[in-house]
């Protein structure tokens, strides 16, 4: 595992807004929904028959935010 994660957000992008936050086995980061992030965008989960595809990969990567609209799309950390 690499260093703590005092003073950093680890955001899973895409993750719907009502999930709970994790933390993810093989860092030890813990993880939130984006949600509370931005307002724009587009989520879903990422899906594929082969259940060997799905557990080969953390859970981060289960989820994605895409931006199919406007020029800019910021997320707001204030």
């Amino acid at each position: 595992n690499g260093q703590g994660q005092q003073g950093f957000i680890s955001l899973d992008c895409g993750m719907p807004h009502n999930e709970s936050s994790y933390t993810e086995e093989s860092t030890g980061l813990n993880y939130s929904s984006d949600a509370d992030f931005i307002r724009s965008g587009k989520s879903v989960e990422i899906k594929n028959e082969d259940p060997d595809f799905v557990m080969g990969y953390l859970k981060p990567y289960k989820h994605l935010r895409y931006f199919p609209e406007g020029t800019r799309n910021c997320y707001n950390l204030t």
